[in-house]
């Protein structure tokens, strides 16, 4: 395309400097002067839309991503703009660039996917401590990696430890492992910081063994069960949930100082929504986001920012559990330098990104000792909880009850403490620090905020949620020529169904098989392998970025048999999820989302996802497809 150049005898300014100098120039700016740049004359519009350095700017905003990838010649923005443009195009169609099935050992009970690696503890029994961890480079269709690329395993023995848990961040090298404390220690657990290919001490902390939750704060012995412990790495930063003691201790590794948070009313589970903020979801059903400071000498005690209630239950049911999960946490940062096996082009922008809740209710007024299990899952922006986001929903919290109703009460008051490693006493008071706030009612924030739908335990949401999209694996069948799905309503329409119905064949095409040399081992007391089952579920895949929704919006949905997704749409009406007798009336949530369901079925049991691949698992066999 040629620009027209700006008349000769105009006087000297920007627009008549040649166009690479304008377009470094307009580079330093920022997306939304960017935008209004192209409004300015039809020189300047033909010079942003010619650059694909510009336009890389731009899609990366539109897409809720972000890049630390500097300037390269080994990595033009062409390049880039095309990856992006193209990986974004099959996420809505479902069109794989690459199917790999992996040769890995069984899934054991605790295991990882982060960053590109995927960490398995050795197969074991649930009861025993882990004897070592797994960890596999998982392949990537990135635009400088071909068939030929070798990916590694390898192995971290652990005979002299007692790892109840584990979590890693490959961009920092980082392993951090959970174990009891001696029986002597006047603390609970211990974090082990190794570097994640050699296990060595990881050399950027203070200390290699940080001790945590002083057993002066528990009121009973300490649980063998990983599950009332949660760990997770946000940059410089490790949190660790202990929910028997309902404390999170916030480390700083690097000085050594931990920042110590109790909430005497108990603690379900938190997760970082920003390197200064975590999100607690409570045992009486109510988020609640804390702002907090680095840990350090002169930490000061956090602050409640906002309260927000759960659709209010019936008389009888009770909230029984709760989970939150996102990725990648706020601190995450890809690696700058080429892999092999993550995207280090760009990366979900850590302020848009999609949290999953899990609720669980149970329901004993029928049988006390069978109760009812209701579970529910819903979804909403980080952004509604964060200070400084134009969309936060943080004003609506008020200090004072609200006049209309007189069965609110205000928020707890939260104990807190910090300490250093070298100079940690199991005595150091917790020091109370009064809320003062009262909860927003579940109608005046969740509607336009939240998506709800039924759960039935299928789906490990803490690996199933990336950036702004979520996955899942489904089982559509065919009773009286209607669809029906058993996680909510109608999932395809009923002439996108093929003749087999829920026979469908499975799709079990590869590209490559990537042999690791990993071996399962028999199982304990000679038990025979259990006969393999195979399980026909779909794959849906959710986006709740507006842009996305946009593009779907504009396509034509319209399914062929050449078309890799069985059914597509858009939803940005209001939704009801069905109370089923345990929430007072039922869910109404109308936070716009786009789906797209493989047309083919998979054998698989769960699903994994990152920002460039999927993971479908069968538990119990070596085969892993994506």
């Amino acid at each position: 395309m040629s620009l027209p150049a700006p008349p000769m005898n105009s006087p000297l300014s920007l627009l008549s400097l040649p166009v690479e100098v304008i377009g470094d120039v307009l580079a330093i700016l920022g997306v939304v002067d960017l935008l209004a740049c192209t409004q300015v004359n039809r020189h300047v519009y033909g010079i942003i839309a010619d650059s694909s350095r510009l336009q890389f700017t731009i899609e990366l905003s539109k897409y809720r991503m972000s890049s630390r990838l500097p300037d390269n010649p080994l990595h033009p923005y062409v390049k880039r703009l095309n990856s992006l443009r193209d990986r974004e195009h099959a996420w809505r169609s479902l069109k794989w660039h690459a199917r790999h099935r992996l040769g890995l050992p069984r899934v054991a009970s605790i295991y990882e996917f982060v960053g590109g690696i995927y960490g398995n503890g050795r197969d074991h029994d649930r009861q025993d401590p882990i004897p070592g961890i797994s960890f596999f480079q998982l392949p990537y269709a990135g635009p400088d990696n071909d068939s030929s690329t070798k990916y590694e395993m390898w192995t971290h023995p652990f005979h002299d430890l007692n790892i109840l848990d584990f979590t890693i961040d490959p961009a920092q090298d980082l392993l951090v492992l959970v174990t009891h404390c001696p029986p002597e220690s006047p603390f609970v657990f211990e974090l082990h910081l190794r570097t994640l290919e050699s296990n060595e001490p990881h050399p950027r902390a203070a200390s290699p063994n940080l001790p945590c939750f002083a057993k002066d704060l528990l009121n009973a012995p300490p649980s063998n069960v990983a599950g009332a412990i949660r760990i997770q790495i946000s940059g410089d930063l490790i949190g660790f949930l202990m929910k028997e003691m309902d404390t999170i201790e916030v480390w700083h590794p690097e000085s050594g100082y931990c920042s110590s948070f109790v909430l005497p009313s108990g603690i379900e589970d938190f997760t970082f929504i920003s390197q200064t903020s975590f999100l607690i979801v409570r045992p009486t059903g109510f988020l609640e986001v804390y702002k907090f400071h680095k840990p350090s000498a002169d930490s000061r005690p956090p602050a409640l920012l906002g309260s927000f209630a759960f659709p209010p239950l019936r008389d009888g049911p009770r909230f029984w559990h709760s989970s939150l999960s996102t990725n990648p946490t706020p601190g995450y940062e890809a690696a700058p330098e080429p892999s092999r096996c993550a995207n280090h082009l760009y990366y979900p922008t850590l302020s848009d990104r999609i949290i999953a809740c899990c609720v669980y209710i149970v329901d004993p007024s029928d049988d006390p000792l069978r109760p009812r299990v209701y579970s529910f899952v819903f979804f909403f922006p980080v952004h509604i909880f964060l200070e400084e986001s134009p969309h936060s929903i943080l004003n609506l919290c008020k200090s004072e009850p609200p006049s209309d109703r007189s069965d609110v009460h205000p928020t707890d008051t939260i104990f807190f403490s910090s300490y250093h490693y070298k100079t940690v006493d199991e005595n150091q008071p917790h020091n109370p620090t009064a809320t003062n706030m009262y909860p927003v009612a579940w109608d005046d924030w969740g509607p336009p905020n939240t998506r709800w739908f039924r759960e039935c335990l299928v789906t490990d949401w803490q690996h199933a949620v990336h950036g702004m999209r979520t996955a899942e694996t489904i089982s559509a069948k065919v009773w009286n020529g209607s669809p029906k799905d058993s996680m909510e309503g109608v999932i395809v329409e009923v002439e996108t169904i093929d003749e087999e119905g829920e026979q469908d064949v499975i799709d079990d095409r590869v590209d490559n098989f990537v042999e690791y040399g990993a071996v399962t081992p028999p199982l304990p007391n000679g038990m025979p392998e259990p006969p393999a089952v195979v399980s026909r579920r779909y794959l849906r895949v959710r986006d709740f970025n507006p842009y996305a929704i946009r593009l779907i919006s504009e396509a034509d949905n319209a399914v062929t048999e050449s078309s890799t997704w069985r059914g597509r749409r858009v939803i940005t009406t209001e939704s009801e999820c069905e109370a089923h007798e345990v929430f007072t009336q039922d869910i109404k949530s109308s936070l716009p989302y786009a789906e797209v369901v493989s047309r083919q079925a998979f054998d698989m049991t769960d699903v994994m996802m990152d920002d460039c691949r999927i993971l479908l698992l069968k538990t119990g066999h070596e085969a892993v497809d994506f």
